[in-house]
């Protein structure tokens, strides 16, 4: 444990800047502002995962209830199953824009930190090997992304069972 915690206090008390104190209360608001700014992300995008998952669940149901009602080849199991992989495309980008997006942000954070006293999001990263070891961290991102993936694997799946019937 000694070894994953080099440089574990340095960061969290940042000991080794000369002006540790909080010379101008300015960055104390800033890192505040920055704090809030990824929770309002992570809230809108639970919010946005929570309404794909919804929409690709009625998509879902409702080609289920097409597929019973009609034994002929239905377009509309077409069109909603196109749809739906268009929109599992359009949440997987915005899973990994929302990524990118916070990302950034905690590199703002940690050069926020590095104006303060403490550097608790700094020194919480180098315990977790800076994301290096999936052992150790794996982001929630990476699973967060398969989700989308494994509807569009269904929509797919429908879509070839589609054109299976126009042959």
């Amino acid at each position: 444990m000694t070894t994953k915690l080099n440089g574990f206090e340095d960061t969290l008390f940042n000991t080794s800047k000369e002006n540790s104190n909080l010379s101008d209360p300015q960055v104390l608001d800033y890192y505040k502002l920055c704090i809030a700014s990824v929770e309002q992300i992570s809230n809108r995008r639970q919010t946005a995962n929570s309404f794909f998952l919804t929409i690709n669940t009625v998509l879902l149901s409702f080609l289920s209830y097409l597929s019973i009602e009609s034994l002929t080849v239905n377009y509309a199991l077409f069109a909603v199953s196109f749809a739906g992989v268009a929109i599992c495309y359009t949440w997987r980008r915005m899973i990994l824009s929302y990524r990118e997006l916070n990302g950034a942000k905690f590199d703002v954070i940690l050069a926020l930190e590095s104006k303060l006293p403490i550097g608790v999001y700094g020194a919480e990263w180098l315990l977790l090997e800076e994301g290096k070891n999936p052992a150790v961290h794996r982001p929630f991102s990476n699973l967060e992304v398969r989700v989308p993936n494994v509807f569009i694997i269904l929509h797919v799946f429908v879509l070839i069972m589609y054109f299976s019937t126009l042959i």
